[in-house]
């Protein structure tokens, strides 16, 4: 449903508000129908993926994860 959502909002040109989790959607999205890197996703999601577009800062925790600024 989100990945859905930050397709419609990009390809409508629609304002989307995208914090946390919506912004990592929306990059993951991006990658994945604008750029073709199919299997694009978060190292959070999918540690082995092809394309990670999203990963874990070293300095941050890996064990605390939402409201972290990631």
């Amino acid at each position: 449903g989100k990945a859905c959502a930050c397709n419609y909002a990009r390809t409508s040109q629609k304002p989307f508000l995208g914090i946390c989790l919506g912004m990592q959607l929306a990059v993951i999205e991006f990658a994945r129908n604008a750029l073709g890197w199919d299997g694009a996703d978060s190292t959070e999601f999918n540690p082995a993926t092809p394309h990670p577009v999203v990963v874990f800062m070293p300095e941050g925790s890996k064990t605390h994860m939402g409201g972290t600024m990631r």
